[in-house]
């Protein structure tokens, strides 16, 4: 390689170099933080100072002071220091009014200093030349100092002229925030040196601070402070507001002013403010069950904006927003109201009844029963041809009619709506003796002799009609033929100190299956349990005879083969009006024997299709498996089972009751 290759070689590398290292150099000053400075400026009296920028300043940034002196007054001095006590240098822009710096490598503080303002008033014009206007005086004008009220400074002179010996015309000026004293004129001397001093003094200024919803010690009263003008405020401790944090009077001022005035305290309203959410749900009879109580935070003097869960079937959600007060008094109440449905009452031809609203969940108050000419009323119906009677007991899920069922004045049958005793002697069946009563009434022995029927003339029975029979008596119609109304027997199975009794009906007054689907083994569950307390509750027995029977709560019995043992099912207890026997009733605890758990059908049940066995409540099952059986009382009253869904099982009813001793 020759010396001139070998140079241009090296050139070129320490070109690279050069570079690499300008391009470091910039990397590192770029990836540098930026430094900045902030600028600080004195509190005074008598004027104020702004700046440009006072935060994140950069050195070498020009800064701008504005001057702003209170009348009467004039910049005295202006100084920038920085924290190392180094004094900046401040050029004039405009006298008197903005100034200009060159932000050092340094925090700094601006200090204004501000006097009273002197002035010499000149002659005007017509007074330019004092030979033609007389002789010239002095009126010189002083303020008294805010700090030394036994020191004046001279404000003013004016340049005045009159003729020797007479009187001077001196006037006092107008000085905000200063009243002047009273002066005497002088006699003008020839020699020119005639002075009149006018003085002044501060006036005393009020400053009264209102609390704006705040309080001192639970005062909400204005408080006042009085002070000289241009002398500092003593201004009164912060007050106090229940959700709010003071942030300044409207007038921050640190001095006294030229005139009285009213500084209102400025708030700031906290996020933190308590308030209560209180959640309600309406009972049947409309009055209110406490949920719920929780305590949220909000911002003072707004809206709250609580929200809720969805209300479930049958309800409607209700949410009073309200103000969050700052003492934390408020109360959000959240309701879950019950829906209203209109009941109404078609008499069919009676005297009307109004409308009710019930609420969701809650039963019907009944009314008093309508009248109607050569009618009498017998009951509520949920259809408008009278099959599905309706139950004063039913929850209202839904807007309702009701119809009235009348009951031709024709009929003279008498329910047995009270218990009857049997007499002693008489009441004994299959050869047993016991107490038996009657109570009820149900079709069961089969028409006979010349009775004819009148199916013009009909009543209700629950859903079953039953015509009037030329006998006085009611019958009702199976196949073709008629069977007669009559008061269920009963035999007493046991019975308190008090007189309440267990009965049992000594007749198969009906067929049911236990459970025609198949898939019920609990009793309370099954189908034969709605019978009895619905179908066969409201057939044979009145309203009045319904309110004497006493609730009963019903647990369930049944063997489990999967366990191998009988159970007590505790978890599927219900309370009933009808109900059956268990097996351990009808064959340990009431002291049956087999001839007397024997009950035969009644005609009607037999025309129904009822076999010479009924049902117990008492069940069993195979762990889910497809046996489902109940236990059943035989033809020749011995224990046995049935499949639940054979629909020629009997219908033995029990039921609790009072009965005189």
């Amino acid at each position: 390689m020759n010396k001139k290759c070998a140079f241009f070689v090296i050139v070129v590398l320490l070109s690279i170099l050069i570079t690499a290292c300008s391009d470091f150099a910039m990397s590192l000053q770029k990836n540098k933080e930026a430094v900045t400075y902030n600028l600080q400026i004195s509190q005074v009296s008598n004027g104020t100072v702004t700046a440009s920028k006072t935060t994140e300043i950069s050195a070498g940034d020009e800064i701008i002071l504005t001057v702003s002196a209170n009348q009467g007054y004039q910049l005295k001095s202006l100084s920038v220091m920085t924290l190392q006590n180094k004094d900046i240098a401040v050029a004039a822009v405009t006298k008197n009014i903005t100034y200009k710096f060159t932000m050092p490598a340094s925090d700094v503080t601006v200090t204004p200093a501000f006097a009273i303002e002197t002035v010499i008033e000149d002659l005007t014009s017509s007074q330019s030349n004092p030979e033609d206007n007389g002789v010239l005086y002095k009126v010189e004008h002083y303020l008294q100092d805010v700090d030394d009220l036994e020191t004046y400074e001279l404000a003013a002179i004016q340049i005045k002229s009159g003729e020797a010996g007479e009187e001077t015309s001196a006037a006092a000026k107008t000085y905000a925030g200063f009243n002047a004293l009273a002066f005497a004129q002088k006699t003008i001397s020839e020699n020119g040196n005639t002075v009149v001093k006018i003085f002044y003094n501060r006036k005393t200024i009020t400053y009264t601070f209102d609390p704006n919803g705040g309080n001192w010690d639970g005062s909400t009263e204005v408080k006042t402070v009085s002070g000289l003008y241009g002398a500092v405020i003593n201004k009164p401790q912060n007050p106090v507001r229940a959700g709010y944090d003071f942030s300044v009077w409207d007038d921050n001022t640190t001095v006294f002013g030229s005139e009285n005035k009213t500084l209102s305290g400025l708030w700031t309203a906290r996020t933190d403010t308590l308030y209560t959410v209180k959640t309600y749900e309406q009972n049947v009879d409309g009055s209110y069950t406490l949920l719920s109580s929780s305590e949220k935070t909000g911002t003072t003097d707004t809206t709250t904006n609580v929200t809720a869960d969805s209300p479930q079937t049958g309800f409607d959600l209700v949410i009073n927003q309200e103000n969050i007060d700052g003492d934390g008094s408020s109360i959000v109440k959240v309701y879950y109201n019950r829906k209203s449905y209109t009941i109404t009452f078609e008499t069919n031809g009676g005297s009307s009844i109004p409308s009710q609203q019930v609420l969701y969940g809650a039963t019907v108050h009944m009314p008093e029963e309508p009248t109607k000419d050569n009618y009498r009323f017998y009951n509520w119906y949920t259809d408008s041809t009278c099959n599905n009677l309706f139950n004063s007991n039913t929850t209202i899920t839904s807007a309702k009619s009701l119809y009235a069922f009348w009951i031709s004045n024709a009929i003279t049958y008498n329910f047995h709506e009270t218990v009857t005793k049997l007499n002693p002697g008489t009441d004994g069946t299959y050869g047993t003796s016991g107490e038996y009563v009657l109570f009820g009434d149900f079709p069961q022995s089969a028409l006979v002799g010349e009775i004819t029927v009148d199916e013009n003339i009909t009543m209700k029975m629950g859903s079953m009609t039953v015509y009037s029979g030329s006998d006085g008596n009611l019958y009702a119609k199976v196949s073709g033929s008629y069977y007669k109304v009559e008061p269920i027997k009963w035999r007493v199975l046991s019975k308190d100190q008090n007189g309440k009794a267990v009965i049992l009906a000594e007749n198969i007054l009906m067929n049911c299956a236990w459970d025609s689907n198949y898939y019920q083994f609990v009793f309370t569950y099954s189908e034969i349990f709605g019978y009895l307390n619905i179908t066969f509750l409201n057939c044979a027995f009145t309203s009045a005879a319904q309110d004497k029977i006493e609730i009963t709560s019903i647990i369930p019995e049944g063997y489990d083969y999967y366990y191998g043992n009988y159970n007590y099912w505790d978890e599927y207890a219900a309370d009933a009006k009808i109900f059956l026997l268990s097996r351990d009733e009808a064959f340990e605890i009431y002291g049956f024997d087999y001839s007397s758990r024997i009950r035969s059908p009644t005609a009607y049940a037999s025309a129904n299709g009822a076999s010479s066995w009924w049902w117990l409540r008492s069940s069993s099952c195979n762990d889910g498996g497809d046996d489902r059986y109940a236990y059943i009382v035989s033809g020749d009253g011995y224990s046995g089972g049935s499949i639940v869904n054979c629909s020629d099982g009997g219908v033995v009813p029990a039921l609790s009751i009072f009965i005189e001793n």
